[in-house]
């Protein structure tokens, strides 16, 4: 019989039953509330009987006829009788049983649809209704019914859990199974496995309204199919890991093998990070230890270090890429531009450094070395992106150019954008790694703040390290271009070069053309290039231009044009300072500094630079390891007009002297030639002793006399640079004197001769022997050597001293008296010897 044959049971009663019932209740005495409940429990037992249909709003309507008489004022001391209770008691669970049969032909409730969970609370409302009931208020029959009503759902919620997810594993592996893909299987399993997690995630993400309607039995839904959820997949999440870790070590020499596996590994992991956050929400805290998903990070550590040589790989194959296709530019401002190729380097570092943070690494030793990894996968990034930027320009033949004009273009202000673009991206870095955060957990697990510190340390030097390098190579390119601008540049040196030469005034306007040529081409690198490069541009232009100045300037000119040179340095570095260039180095860098000096001293005029030449001599008093003997002297002056002095010079002895090289003979007799110096100052005097006999025991010489050189100008004494020259010689009757050395004597401070030169202390002097090396080496000499074609003075001064060392030089050269000389030869050089002060 069908259910719509059966006869229905409502629980209402006709008018005529109705009225007997009143009567027969009244009679015998039988409340409202029993007559009730008895009512109910009938309605019940029907509901449960396969030959009758009783209609669902009947039990709903009974058990608010219950309500209504249970909550009347005079039944409010009424109670259940036990045997009332047992008829109930049995009726309930009857009744529960038959329903919850019913329950489970219902739809499945996992994945949570609307429609189920209402068709579900539809079928129990009956049930709830009950369970609400104030009758189990004293009794252990309505812990007793909830018990089992979520007993019975929560088998329902969890077999539907198990079989869709039975299903969906099933149907990953027919997938795979049924592939007629050449690799290997874990691939494709890893991947479908991400997929679906990532669709659990989206189921397992609560419902506010569907978990309400769960929470009207009593049943947290969320929990139930979370746990459940973790519980089926989580031995088939490490099973694949496992294989995948397999698989990367038995690939780990082919390097797409590993990039795509690591791809993979690394979505399956951020789907596992997702699910977990997702199912950790639906569990209190204190039951997170029952997922099996707990420690999942702990499964792919040996996949992070595959997935770190994966970014880097990544990395360098967008760059090559980027560059390929590098035509179109980024516009910064109307005029500063930058290429295509460094927005998509930098976004391939934004996401190594996103995907990364993704990851989400905890520990702190692994979040070290990971930020190490990463670290020099984006330095060694922009030193190659740095590199092969700059090659390209060199590549399409920029420095090739045969123009007679090197004029700097669009092309050179954008690679140096580019360069200085994915730079200042290391800035950023630190930030974006969370260098600090990196550091306070090596210090919190290994409580000692020094292991932090020198990681923090260590990974902003690779920055800094990097940065450098990058300025670096951002300098060399600066450089190249400017050399290309260097023979424009000599050839404007030149010109006011060679004017200022031949001019007898400096003209200013001879260096207007070289100031044309550079304003032109720094106004292009100040339109076109980005705020930091254009410093670093000046400044390589600067120090160029130095370098190119400093090597165009005539050596053996007038004062005068070391002095215009000068004048236009200072014109270009005023000019320079306008632009922008900081004053502090690189403008006032060494080597400006040392042009300027080289000019000064250029531009002195002779006279002072044979006061400096002498001042250098006499600055040294110490006794030199291979000195020729000491002469012992009085020097002092006397007053002889407001404007001349007379220099009084007493000659004690000569000490010390030793033989010649090679000679075998006695130092018989010495003569000493005295001369005050620069002859401009002291009107040439010269003074010749006469020879004195040396001792053969102590090879000392006695002279005890005194020789005044008179009219000698007053500001000697307070000129520093004038000296007593001493020239001591090996007398021969026959033949050319031996030189033995020299002597210098600063005259400046020479103290004056109240009453007696005896009165002033005696000078010991150690003879000295100049050697040519030496001399040449002097930069004031050098300068008087330049100047002696047009320079009486310092050709007069550099032909003596050049004579000087060459007696020395013969010094170390003779045989001694036993080698027969030619006489004529000896008398021959005696005289030139003697002329060559006159």
């Amino acid at each position: 019989m069908n259910d719509e044959e059966l006869p229905v049971i409502d629980g209402s009663l006709t008018r005529e039953s109705h009225l007997i019932l009143q009567q027969f209740t009244s009679h015998n005495q039988i409340s409202s509330f029993t007559l009730a409940i008895i009512k109910f429990i009938l309605l019940l037992e029907n509901s449960c009987k396969e030959d009758v249909r009783v209609v669902p709003t009947s039990v709903r309507s009974s058990i608010e006829g219950i309500e209504s008489a249970l909550y009347q004022d005079e039944l409010q001391s009424l109670t259940l009788t036990d045997s009332e209770i047992s008829l109930l008691e049995s009726a309930a669970f009857q009744f529960i049983n038959h329903t919850m049969a019913g329950v489970v032909s219902l739809r499945s409730l996992f994945p949570p649809l609307d429609k189920s969970a209402e068709d579900l609370l539809h079928a129990l409302l009956p049930i709830t209704k009950l369970v609400q009931l104030n009758l189990w208020e004293d009794s252990a029959m309505k812990s007793e019914i909830q018990n089992l009503l979520k007993s019975e759902i929560f088998k329902k919620i969890k077999r539907a859990v198990d079989v869709w997810t039975e299903d969906r594993l099933a149907m990953l592996d027919e997938h795979v199974a049924y592939s007629q893909c050449q690799t290997d299987p874990v691939l494709p399993q890893t991947s479908s496995l991400a997929d679906l997690l990532q669709e659990v995630c989206v189921i397992c993400t609560p419902k506010p309204a569907y978990q309400e309607m769960f929470h009207k039995v009593n049943v947290n839904y969320y929990k139930t199919i979370c746990l459940r959820v973790d519980h089926m997949l989580a031995h088939k999440v490490k099973e694949l890991v496992h294989e995948m870790n397999y698989y990367q070590k038995r690939y780990q020499s082919y390097q797409v093998n590993i990039r795509d596996s690591s791809r993979i590994s690394l979505k399956l992991f951020l789907a596992i990070k997702n699910i977990y956050s997702v199912l950790k929400k639906s569990i209190p805290d204190r039951e997170v230890f029952k997922l099996r998903m707990v420690h999942f990070d702990q499964w792919f550590e040996e996949s992070l270090i595959f997935w770190l040589e994966t970014f880097k790989s990544e990395c360098n194959m967008r760059m090559e890429k980027a560059l390929e296709i590098d035509k179109d530019f980024v516009p910064v401002t109307s005029q500063v531009k930058h290429s295509n190729s460094s927005v998509d380097v930098l976004s391939s570092f934004a996401k190594i450094t996103t995907e990364w943070r993704d990851i989400g690494v905890q520990d702190a030793d692994h979040l070290l070395i990971g930020a190490i990894k990463i670290s020099n996968v984006i330095c060694d990034g922009t030193r190659l992106y740095a590199d092969k930027i700059a090659s390209i320009l060199e590549c399409n033949g920029y420095y090739d150019g045969n123009s007679t004009e090197f004029d700097i273009n669009q092309q050179v202000c954008i690679t140096v954008n580019n360069i200085e673009y994915i730079r200042r991206y290391l800035s950023q870095l630190a930030e974006m790694l969370n260098y600090e955060d990196i550091s306070r957990s090596l210090t919190l697990k290994y409580d000692d703040d020094a292991v932090g510190r020198q990681s923090f340390q260590m990974l902003n030097r690779l920055i800094s390290t990097a940065s450098e390098d990058i300025v670096l190579k951002e300098r060399n390119l600066l450089q190249k271009i400017v050399d290309q601008m260097e023979p424009n540049l000599n050839k404007h040196i030149k010109i006011f070069s060679s004017a200022a030469s031949l001019a007898t005034t400096c003209d200013q306007e001879a260096i207007l053309p070289l100031i044309e040529y550079l304003d032109k081409n720094l106004k292009t690198f100040h339109l076109q290039l980005c705020s930091g490069s254009y410093p670093k541009v000046l400044s390589t232009v600067w120090q160029t231009l130095v370098y190119r100045l400093d090597m165009s300037i005539l050596y053996g000119c007038k004062p005068e044009y070391y002095s215009c040179i000068a004048n236009h340095i200072k014109t270009l570095q005023t000019y320079f300072a306008q632009l922008g260039l900081e004053s502090d180095p690189p403008l006032n860098s060494i080597n400006y500094e040392k042009v300027l000096e080289k000019l000064a001293r250029h531009a002195l005029p002779t006279s002072e630079l044979l006061l400096q030449y002498f001042t250098s001599i006499t600055e040294n008093m110490s006794i030199p390891l291979g000195h020729c003997g000491q002469v012992a002297l009085r020097v002092g002056y006397l007053t002889s007009s407001p404007s001349t002095i007379s220099l009084a010079v007493q000659l004690l002895t000569v000490c010390d002297l030793p033989l010649p090289v090679k000679s075998t003979s006695q130092l018989n007799m010495v003569r000493l030639q005295l001369r005050l110096l620069p002859m401009s100052f002291c009107q040439s005097q010269m003074f010749q002793t006469a020879p004195a006999d040396v001792d053969e025991n102590t090879n000392t010489a006695e002279f005890d006399l005194t020789h005044h050189f008179t009219d000698v100008p007053k500001d000697v004494i307070s000129t520093k640079g004038v000296v007593l020259h001493i020239m001591v010689w090996q007398f021969h009757k026959l033949g050319w004197d031996t030189f033995l050395g020299e002597v210098f004597i600063n005259v400046c401070g020479t103290k004056e001769i109240h009453r007696s030169i005896d009165q002033l202390p005696v000078i010991m002097l150690a003879t000295k022997m100049p050697i040519e090396t030496e001399q040449k080496q002097s930069t004031v000499f050098e300068i008087l050597f330049q100047r002696r074609q047009w320079d009486k003075e310092a050709k007069q001064h550099c032909d003596i001293r050049l004579k000087i060392m060459k007696y020395a030089k013969n010094y170390t050269q003779l045989t001694g008296p036993d080698k027969k000389r030619d006489f004529l030869a000896s008398v021959a050089q005696y005289v030139e010897t003697c002329f060559s002060y006159l």
